[in-house]
């Protein structure tokens, strides 16, 4: 017998309904029963700790998200180019180099070259 926490990205049904009742049942039974103020305290909280994650999962099983699914690894690995995966990446990268007589700035970035307009000397108006 094969018993799982979580399947397809979710916790299973069983364990979503348990989670719901035992917190409602460590919310109700030591009003009754606990005479401690601390302990008392203690298990209205994980009461409602365990109420709010059957609650929350069974919704989302509902809504079909998959708040326990690994997929958000492929998604970060679709981003990375082959630039990031050398740790060389930055190796073509060369400084600028300003031109003082038009006031540009030519970076040197590895396949091309990209003109910046400085404008550090002028007022808002001038430029």
């Amino acid at each position: 017998m094969n018993i799982r926490l979580i399947e397809a990205g979710n916790i299973t049904r069983p364990f979503r309904v348990g989670s719901f009742v035992l917190g409602a049942l460590l919310i109700y039974l030591p009003t009754k029963y606990v005479k401690s103020p601390v302990a008392w305290g203690i298990c209205f909280l994980l009461g409602l700790l365990f109420m709010a994650v059957g609650g929350l999962t069974s919704w989302a099983n509902t809504l079909g998200v998959r708040p326990f699914d690994n997929s958000y690894k492929n998604a970060r690995d679709s981003y990375k180019t082959t630039d990031d995966l050398h740790p060389d990446a930055l190796s073509g990268f060369k400084a600028g180099v300003l031109d003082p007589s038009s006031g540009e700035l030519h970076s040197g970035i590895a396949g091309g070259s990209v003109r910046m307009r400085l404008c550090l000397s002028q007022s808002p108006s001038e430029r």
